[in-house]
């Protein structure tokens, strides 16, 4: 299933398990007062997650976490070329 780590009524996390509550339950480094859970085919996990996370952009939830990725260029040389 989905689930939802939330304050009230605000979603700050956003994660999918096949194993059962115990994973929603193990985020001890995240503040939240409440677990909502969306039932679903384990094919579904992943596209679920997704949009949702695109949905709420919960605090906990980091670009890259959601299975896409961005990738960014950095030049460590600092040299002019000479043509």
């Amino acid at each position: 299933f989905v689930y939802f780590l939330c304050i009230d009524d605000k979603v700050v996390y956003v994660g999918q398990t096949i194993v059962g509550l115990y994973r929603s339950f193990s985020h001890r480094d995240k503040e939240y007062n409440n677990v909502k859970i969306l039932i679903c085919c384990e094919t579904q996990l992943d596209g679920l997650e997704g949009f949702y996370i695109k949905k709420y952009t919960p605090r906990y939830n980091i670009i890259g976490n959601n299975r896409e990725f961005q990738l960014v260029a950095i030049n460590i040389n600092n040299k002019e070329e000479k043509t």
